[in-house]
């Protein structure tokens, strides 16, 4: 295997002072861990990951790592996503990080209000640019600029359920 096999993710799904949860889904069984860094110190936090994996095909493998530890806010920090096989480890920091940076970041805002990036579901073979690229773009951008950043993104899919 030369790489984790990542299918979708990661994604940072909730976070607060205590914990930090990422979802991330693989095509073969992996263990997850996660390590939390501060930007600025590279100063590794001391937490505990744990990690639920849900096989939902023959292929995918979904893990929620729940990252538990003191995080502090309006502080941008990092995260190294780490993977084993059995026989290698693989972590995703060369392929998902802006440049100049050493991890994928977030943070937590204390008392601002927060800022949204709104993408609505994604369809490719529909009209208009992806939200989400130009989203991607303004966060290269704006990488270490929290006010500029968005502090979270909210994501809609409306259901037909007509059959």
């Amino acid at each position: 295997m030369e790489s984790a096999g990542i299918l979708a993710g990661p994604i940072v799904r909730r976070v607060d002072t205590d914990s930090v949860a990422v979802w991330v889904a693989t095509d073969r069984p992996v263990k997850a861990d996660a390590a939390i860094y501060h930007l600025d110190t590279n100063f590794r936090f001391v937490t505990t990951t744990n990690t639920t994996t849900v096989q939902a095909g023959h292929h995918l493998f979904i893990h929620l790592l729940q990252v538990i530890g003191r995080f502090p806010m309006d502080t941008l920090l990092g995260y190294v996503l780490l993977f084993h096989d059995g026989k290698n480890i693989f972590n995703l920091v060369d392929s998902i990080v802006y440049d100049g940076l050493h991890y994928p970041l977030f943070f937590f805002p204390a008392y601002a209000a927060p800022t949204f990036l709104y993408a609505s579901c994604r369809k490719f073979h529909g009209k208009g640019d992806d939200a989400l690229i130009a989203g991607d773009a303004l966060n290269q951008i704006a990488a270490r600029d929290q006010e500029t950043r968005p502090s979270a993104i909210i994501s809609y899919r409306r259901l037909d359920l007509r059959g």
